[in-house]
């Protein structure tokens, strides 16, 4: 039996190899599917561009310094001359991770949280800074729990219904899209901004409204 291991050559690829197992190598983690425990937040729009190239050419200009931040979290420590992941998931929650930012502003159920999300399918999650630091022991079976945090968009009525960041961008579109294009970006007040080149719009986090409760029975 061979076990997969990642070599990172720099912050933007990795080097691919299989190595044999020996007896002082821990076995992987194996990725769980992400759960969704009720972290619940509403989107708003802010503002939309007029070119979404401007929006476009923002994202590769900083791209360098934000893989350089989410490095320093999920990385993890060196152990057998190999880095290991504090928090991982499989292709069949997403394609590829978005950078990421430790949440510093006003939702409470967020704060402590290190938000990111899937560029491709526009799926946003949480992970807790806590936990991400105690799986950063270089025991590769050790990883932090992922939570996907559920996104809810405001009616012109005032309700609010549940929609993937993927599913708001196609409404806005009018259209299937292949992709989301993600991109999480940090206000200076900690504060989040979730944006796609598809469609130009920069939306940001608040806190969602309490479930109703249900009325007494008389």
């Amino acid at each position: 039996m061979t076990r997969p291991v990642v070599f990172l050559t720099t912050l933007l690829g990795a080097l691919l190899s299989v190595a044999p197992p020996t007896t002082s190598q821990v076995s992987d983690p194996i990725p769980t599917p992400i759960p969704k425990r009720g972290l619940r937040v509403e989107i708003r729009d802010v503002a939309r561009l007029p070119d979404t190239r401007k929006l476009r050419a923002a994202a590769e200009d900083t791209a360098p310094n934000a893989w350089a931040r989410v490095a320093n979290i999920l990385d993890g420590s060196v152990k057998d001359e190999f880095t290991y992941p504090v928090a991982m998931y499989d292709h069949g929650e997403g394609v590829a991770t978005t950078g990421g930012f430790v949440y510093g502003g006003r939702v409470p159920a967020l704060r402590g949280k290190f938000v990111f999300g899937d560029i491709n399918r526009g799926r946003v999650f949480a992970a807790d800074v806590a936990a991400l630091k105690a799986a950063d022991d270089g025991v590769p079976r050790t990883v932090a729990p992922i939570e996907e945090i559920e996104l809810l968009v405001r009616q012109p009525e005032g309700t609010t219904v549940g929609m993937t960041f993927k599913e708001l961008v196609e409404k806005t579109m009018g259209g299937r899209l292949g992709r989301a294009d993600l991109h999480i970006h940090r206000a200076a007040n900690g504060e989040l901004f979730l944006s796609s080149r598809q469609d130009g719009w920069i939306r940001t986090l608040a806190a969602a409204d309490p479930p109703a409760r249900p009325s007494a029975q008389r």
